[in-house]
């Protein structure tokens, strides 16, 4: 990341497209690092503007995209997945020449599809998706440790210009993060089963449950659904925009649950235990490192 004692972005400005919970982590490791020159950001909210600038999310605070875009270097936009085509490419437009534009979104194919074709000459587009987060939101919940240590995938299309790939690699991995590289639609098939399925899953468990039962809910099922408590509007345009993955998701979770039912109804529960150890084989294979 540093070249000759110098970061490749140390007087460059970077402007953060919406500081909530994501944008406002990426502003504080930025600005914790010194990274940037000046790192700007936008809410449509003054509080938020305020809280983002007391927070050291922030240098300079703007209400208005456009203004924060003006002349950057690297353009950052974190906001809702249906929004981010749009601001993509008004912020492209103002950006300094050379500008690299990414996202944040949860969903890149379509994303994806309708920026990187309508960039304006001179700006490069590559998608992002820094796989960390929280059910809380809004910048006062901001932390730069979100980012350290975990995945951010990035999305270039295959003939993408390697040099602007490395330069967004360099970006998130100064950041923490650890990054792969992907397709947009390898990253749509691969977050449809490790991040939007277990949303559903959490919010039909807790749907699941009747109302008389749920005070007595511990610590267990309090882990299972932390993501249920995630904001909906987002979520909502998350499962529209990634609709056929998250469908066959769906389909195959429910074939195991079909399976487990099926389990059950034959009274084999040498059968159940060996499914329930194989998936708390698989389970520590990815979280523990192999240990029980």
């Amino acid at each position: 990341m540093r070249r000759g004692g110098r970061t490749i972005f140390e007087d460059k400005v970077l402007a953060i497209i919406g500081v909530g919970v994501i944008g406002g982590s990426i502003g504080l490791a930025a600005r914790g690092k010194h990274l940037f020159a000046e790192v700007r950001g936008t809410t449509r909210r003054q509080q938020t503007l305020d809280d983002a600038v007391a927070s050291g999310a922030i240098d300079k605070p703007f209400l208005d995209p456009l203004k924060a875009a003006e002349g950057a270097d690297v353009v950052v936009v974190a906001t809702s997945v249906s929004t981010i085509p749009d601001l993509c490419l008004r912020c492209a437009a103002v950006a300094r020449e050379g500008a690299l534009i990414t996202d944040v979104g949860s969903v890149k194919g379509k994303i994806d599809a309708a920026v990187r074709p309508n960039m304006p000459s001179g700006r490069y587009y590559i998608g992002s998706h820094p796989m960390a987060g929280s059910e809380k939101t809004g910048v006062v919940n901001a932390s730069a440790a979100l980012l350290a240590g975990a995945t951010c995938i990035v999305t270039p299309a295959a003939d993408a210009d390697d040099l602007h790939y490395r330069v967004l690699a360099d970006f998130w991995q100064a950041m923490g993060m650890n990054v792969f590289r992907m397709s947009p639609e390898e990253h749509d098939f691969v977050v449809a089963n490790v991040s939007h399925l277990p949303h559903i899953v959490a919010a039909a468990l807790v749907g699941a449950i009747p109302d008389g039962a749920l005070p007595f809910g511990a610590s267990g099922l309090r882990d299972t659904t932390r993501v249920a408590a995630s904001d909906a509007l987002l979520w909502r345009d998350i499962f529209e925009a990634n609709q056929q993955q998250i469908l066959a998701s769906v389909a195959r979770f429910q074939e195991q649950m079909e399976e487990i039912k099926a389990i059950m109804l034959r009274g084999d529960y040498q059968g159940l235990e060996d499914y329930l150890r194989k998936a708390a084989d698989k389970r520590r294979k990815r979280f523990d490192g192999g240990t029980a």
